[in-house]
């Protein structure tokens, strides 16, 4: 009987170094992947990136899909212009005055920031000899932040890929996911396919929106002044 304890005891003892250790190696390499984009962060000071936006809207009785080929440019810390060549809807191109120009900038908080270690919990799901992967939320509930998972590399702590919904949805919103995939090498760690997916009810009518984008030649910190709008 007295083996039959000494037994178990050991076991648990095993079993709880075992998840200490597995524990502290994943808190390694989530510091890692912090450090890594962090530094990024500082290092890239503007970008330029081809695009390839492919939009489907679909509502009980129609729908339309538009593809659009458009030029990105971010400037630090957080200023996004698009740049719109060409509209196909429905399969038909569309003739342009004038490229269309939108700008927009991003509030919501890294997951890999400073503050987002601190505002975020990380928990590992899933791992093998190649890849693990996080469960994060935040640590408040609050506008503005989202909860999802975080795919790194197990030798590089690269990001993999990001899968996030937010903890607050505007009352017209069923549904909302980003999702970001990273399996190109482009110097940084940038996007190259992003996956938006939505489901909006306003006045009584439900639309889908499903939004594509592919990322190509990507140019890091070059002189810009001459493309960007006035």
């Amino acid at each position: 009987m007295r083996k039959l304890e000494l037994i178990k005891i050991t076991l648990c003892l095993i079993f709880t170094v075992t998840n200490f250790l597995f524990a502290e190696e994943n808190s390694s390499l989530l510091n890692k992947a912090a450090e890594l984009f962090q530094k990024e962060k500082k290092d890239i000071k503007n970008f330029k990136v081809e695009q390839e936006v492919i939009s489907k809207i679909k509502e009980s009785s129609s729908s339309v899909t538009e593809k659009r080929i458009q030029v990105g440019y971010y400037k630090y810390p957080d200023e996004y212009i698009f740049i719109c060549k060409e509209i196909e809807l429905n399969g038909i191109k569309q003739i342009l005055a004038k490229p269309l120009i939108e700008k927009t900038s991003k509030s919501e908080v890294d997951w890999l920031s400073v503050e987002g270690l601190k505002s975020y919990s990380f928990q590992s799901f899933y791992s093998d000899s190649k890849m693990i992967k996080f469960l994060v939320s935040p640590n408040k509930i609050q506008t503005g932040y989202y909860r999802g998972q975080l795919w790194l590399d197990l030798k590089t702590a690269r990001i993999l890929k990001i899968f996030k919904e937010p903890i607050i949805k505007k009352k017209e919103i069923i549904s909302y996911s980003i999702e970001l995939n990273f399996e190109k090498d482009f110097g940084y760690q940038v996007p190259s396919r992003t996956f938006l997916s939505s489901i909006y009810n306003i006045n009584g009518k439900t639309t889908e929106v499903q939004v594509e984008a592919a990322f190509k030649n990507y140019l890091f910190n070059q002189d810009l002044s001459q493309e960007l709008p006035k």
